[in-house]
């Protein structure tokens, strides 16, 4: 079978998708002091992100990110490799139960830190990040517990509840890096 070899001259078609790359991440709040609106390039991207009624900067920039993540991911052995490494895909894997319970802890683990840490007048400068950097351990180990004790559980009894029932057979999944040989 066919090799698919990347020559240099092959990766100068890249080049346009990286300028425009470039351009989505950096579309400006304000340029220079000026409003985005009179420059040329700026002005037109602004002119489609409106004709579609979203944000500008916010559509830009998360094109942006999101395109550089695509040429990493598809373009790049390293950033396959980057992506594909354990603790990012750990972080995957418990980042619904990140999502689920990282607002309980916030308001109530965080802010007694805050609060705590405010009150003593040698943290006072820095108590939001301090109560932040602390409580970023335990929100992870919540999540790993939260993933393993309520998530993976209840997967398993919706997928016995989907095949006793329906007759459906769960969707088998593969990480990103069994796919890609990572």
């Amino acid at each position: 079978s066919p090799v698919l070899k990347i020559t240099p001259m092959g990766t100068y078609k890249y080049i346009p998708l990286c300028v425009f790359t470039y351009l989505c991440a950096s579309y400006p709040l304000k340029q220079g002091g000026l409003v985005a609106d009179q420059n040329v390039i700026w002005s037109t991207m602004g002119s489609i992100a409106g004709f579609f009624g979203v944000d500008a900067p916010v559509f830009y920039h998360t094109l942006g990110a999101s395109l550089l993540v695509w040429l990493l991911t598809f373009h790049s052995r390293r950033g396959r490799q980057i992506l594909g490494s354990g603790s990012l895909l750990y972080i995957g894997k418990i980042s619904f139960a990140l999502y689920l319970t990282h607002i309980p802890i916030l308001y109530t683990l965080t802010s007694a830190l805050y609060l705590w840490l405010k009150g003593g007048k040698q943290w006072e400068n820095s108590a939001g990040m301090l109560a932040f950097g602390m409580s970023v351990p335990v929100l992870f180990l919540v999540a790993a517990a939260f993933e393993k004790y309520v998530d993976q559980p209840s997967i398993r009894k919706s997928s016995a509840i989907g095949r006793g029932i329906l007759g459906i057979e769960p969707r088998r999944t593969t990480s990103f890096s069994q796919r890609e040989g990572v």
